[in-house]
């Protein structure tokens, strides 16, 4: 590639080696084997499905599992206690939504963003996230939009950032998702129980609400079905799957994006396990329950790693470029170099230390890319050839 570069384009051995060390970074990064990857599972539900109980019961030091699972809880504690000054953004955002929940939802993004950083290098095989970047978007932003707390700019704004970001950084794409399934009322009911402050001004509404989003996701708007008749779901067989095993039939199908209109392209048929969660269970003394549970799960995490190595990357979609993500219609080359500019560590970092600023910087941000991409297309037009081209030809 480089003697291509140099002697048939033209460009100068300096700028020939640094295009080609940046095109083998970006090959290593996209292009893992499955089999050297761990699996990441989301586990999704609504508010005091048992999310947190189900994952503490996983992490039982009885059930000697720590040494395949990472538990990755919600970082509620970031929300709790932002920045320096330590705002409650959740409190903010329980007491006024029409004013917080564009705020909230953003710093929602941005700590999950943190989550994954500091747990990629986790040594365990498993890695159980609660919840997913892809319910914010589908199930959270959808429902405080929907109730007029999220403006049609703030939502344009978020998706104009969610997008380039999820294209240019694949590993915030869980291989399968666990839905914790419970009605509206045991949510409502465990909610509760568990007392959490912030959440005394949720409604039976909301979560109803919040319900009928997860179900749209995951099951698509004709596939839903009511919570009194045992859900059994059949496993659809796609080319070279493995054989789903017995302790998952009836639990286990494909998100298809073609039943289910809301469906980000980047999860289109990954796996999803569906488990009732209606029946209390004693997290602290039912052994026999985390049993079950343990064996369930490391079935289903079994038979995503197996699907994965199998099926590749026609099963699992590799990230779009950011022009197809965006839906310009412009050349990937031109817009990866654009935004393998945004800084997401500084932005990250920023965040963290200025949520109440976090509009702004996004903004500012954007904006900056948009300046980029500006300039690019006039020297496109000016000299001819790709803006990135020329650039790389100085």
């Amino acid at each position: 590639m480089l003697q291509f570069l140099q002697g048939e384009v033209g460009i100068r051995k300096q700028h020939c080696q640094q295009i080609v060390k940046h095109i083998r970074a970006m090959q290593q990064q996209e292009q893992v084997k499955p089999a050297e990857r761990r699996v990441t599972v989301a586990v999704e539900g609504n508010i005091s499905a048992g999310k947190s109980s189900f994952l503490k019961m996983l992490n039982d030091a009885r059930l000697n599992m720590q040494e395949e699972i990472e538990v990755v809880p919600e970082p509620v504690s970031k929300w709790q206690s932002a920045g320096e000054q330590g705002f409650n953004v959740l409190e903010a955002f329980y007491n006024e939504p029409e004013r917080y929940a564009y705020t909230f939802q953003n710093y929602v993004f941005v700590t999950r963003m943190m989550q994954e950083r500091e747990t990629r290098q986790c040594k365990q095989d498993i890695r159980l996230l609660e919840r997913s970047v892809f319910s914010d978007r589908m199930v959270f932003v959808r429902a405080v939009h929907e109730a007029n707390w999220m403006t049609d700019m703030e939502l344009n704004i978020y998706d104009s950032w969610f997008e380039p970001i999820i294209a240019s950084q694949p590993s915030l794409v869980p291989d399968g998702f666990i839905y914790l399934r419970a009605d509206p009322d045991t949510c409502l009911r465990r909610m509760h129980l568990r007392s959490r402050s912030e959440e005394a001004s949720v409604s039976m509404e909301y979560l109803e609400g919040l319900h009928e989003k997860h179900e749209s996701w995951m099951f698509g708007e004709k596939q839903r079905m009511p919570l009194s008749i045992p859900l059994q779901i059949a496993t659809p067989s796609l080319p070279n799957t493995p054989e789903v095993p017995d302790i998952l039939k009836g639990k286990v199908f494909y998100l298809d994006k073609g039943k289910q209109t809301l469906l980000h392209p980047s999860i289109n048929a990954r796996p999803l396990l569906v488990l009732d969660c209606n029946q209390d269970i004693d997290v602290d003394k039912d052994l026999d329950a985390k049993r079950h549970y343990m064996e369930v799960v490391r079935a289903y995490c079994r038979f995503v790693r197996d699907a994965n190595q199998n099926q590749g990357p026609h099963l699992w979609p590799q990230r779009p470029p950011v022009s197809q993500a965006l839906d310009l219609g412009r050349g990937p080359t031109e817009l990866d170099t654009i935004f393998s500019r945004f800084d997401i560590p500084q932005v990250t970092g920023m965040m963290q230390q200025r949520p109440d600023r976090v509009e702004e910087i996004l903004r500012h941000q954007l904006e900056g890319l948009k300046q980029q991409l500006a300039a690019s297309q006039a020297a496109q037009a000016m000299y001819g050839g790709s803006g990135a081209q020329m650039a790389g030809m100085r």
